[in-house]
């Protein structure tokens, strides 16, 4: 492990890539300063022996660390996911992250390294696609209107078929996927940050039914709404 540890000096001076070493229960073991200044910090000495939760909102956190247990159990390189993410002066770029199983002498994987790089803002003409692009752009910034596969490939210019398709293939899950996973994340800032009913909360993130939200919101985090307002609110405020 200490070899691969010596990898993150490679990374100091590729400024527009971030780069991190983990062991097999999700501890920072190496990064480089681009990686660090991501999460806010000045070195890897702040970050080491902590995990992603330790940084992140839990319903993102989990995400990253699934990946990273797929990549441990099936031992295959995870290679540029494609991803949204919100800058601080609200503006999206896209981000490709390559994650890889880190393998001991006999073979067995004993933890993960990946490599992340923002990519291309996604109002520039040469995006991966413009169509596609607007169409994503709907679900950021419209995810608690009625929004249907129908009318997102309409505003992608696409036929449905193709357009789910395509929305597969750039961001490996399905748009239904996606646009739950959108609307999940809005309530989980809702849920933390204000003092609103679940019932308006599941309104604002294009829920009718409140039953139905927090249903989905169970199977989504594993924990009801209400419990995860008590657990993480006061922490979070």
């Amino acid at each position: 492990m200490e070899t691969w540890k010596d990898l993150a000096g490679l990374f100091e001076f590729l400024t527009d890539t971030q780069f991190w070493i983990k062991d097999k229960e999700g501890r920072f073991l190496a990064c480089n300063r681009a990686f660090a200044a991501h999460l806010g910090l000045e070195g890897f000495a702040d970050l080491a022996g902590r995990t992603d939760l330790d940084f992140s909102p839990e319903h993102l956190a989990r995400e990253y660390i699934k990946d990273d247990q797929a990549v441990i159990a099936s031992g295959k390189v995870m290679e540029g996911k494609m991803e949204l993410v919100r800058e601080k002066d609200e503006t999206l770029y896209w981000y490709s992250t390559t994650k890889t199983p880190i393998r001991d002498g006999r073979g067995a994987v004993i933890g993960t390294a990946g490599i992340m790089r923002k990519v291309k803002r996604v109002d520039e003409s040469h995006a991966p696609s413009r169509g596609m692009d607007h169409a994503i752009r709907k679900i950021h910034t419209q995810y608690g209107e009625e929004l249907t596969i129908p009318l997102l490939a309409e505003t992608a210019g696409m036929s449905v078929d193709n357009f789910e398709r395509k929305f597969r293939m750039l961001l490996r899950e399905t748009p239904l996927k996606f646009l739950n996973r959108i609307r999940m994340r809005a309530a989980c800032g809702l849920l933390l940050h204000t003092d609103l009913p679940i019932a308006e909360i599941a309104r604002q993130t294009g829920f009718s039914d409140p039953g139905y939200f927090s249903k989905r919101f169970s199977a989504h985090l594993r924990i009801r709404p209400i419990e995860y307002r008590r657990k993480y609110g006061k922490r979070t405020g």
